[in-house]
């Protein structure tokens, strides 16, 4: 906390130690000091490789806290950040905060972008694209039919429906059963 009041220096060691202390405060129930913890260290500033990763976790922060700027954040974060697989993930947080706020079309695409940065590889990002595509895609006002169907035949082929159906269900399939 006594760094949130300090000047900006651009010394990593100081957004090293708030990135730490926004991870406490999220994995402690308080995400809205994350976000504190976060804007700070945007504006110490982090190294370039390490700007796009601060932004991630703002934009997560953010979302828990129900902040409006979530979205922005994580906006801001796909543009910069390096590889397809982060970009990815940050689009998939992205979706399924604009599927909590009712932006069910805005998440539609850019959960569409997510699938088309991770690649037609069978992963487990790529299927919770798909399970939150599903998702969306339903919630939405105008449906595409397309879309569910696209989505339901990549889930059924990733072996989200496996065999045994005894065991606790993933998260995945948990969407698809509608307890998300």
């Amino acid at each position: 906390a006594h760094l949130l009041p300090s000047p900006s220096t651009g010394d990593g060691d100081v957004v090293a130690a708030l990135r730490t202390a926004a991870r406490r405060a999220v994995s402690g129930g308080a995400p809205e000091s994350a976000v504190r913890y976060l804007r700070r260290a945007l504006a110490e500033p982090p190294a370039a490789p390490d700007q796009a990763r601060v932004l991630v976790e703002l934009g997560q922060a953010a979302a828990m806290s129900g902040d409006p700027a979530a979205v922005d954040h994580l906006r801001r974060a796909v543009e910069d950040l390096p590889d397809a697989p982060a970009r990815a993930e940050a689009l998939f947080d992205m979706g399924r905060t604009m599927v909590s706020r009712g932006r069910y079309r805005e998440a539609t695409e850019a959960l569409e972008a997510g699938l088309d940065e991770v690649g037609p590889a069978p992963s487990e990002l790529r299927l919770r694209l798909h399970a939150a595509l599903v998702q969306a895609t339903r919630l939405r006002d105008t449906r595409r039919p397309d879309l569910v169907d696209i989505a339901w035949m990549a889930l059924a082929g990733s072996g989200a429906h496996g065999p045994d159906r005894s065991g606790p269900l993933s998260p995945p399939q948990r969407a698809l059963h509608g307890e998300v």
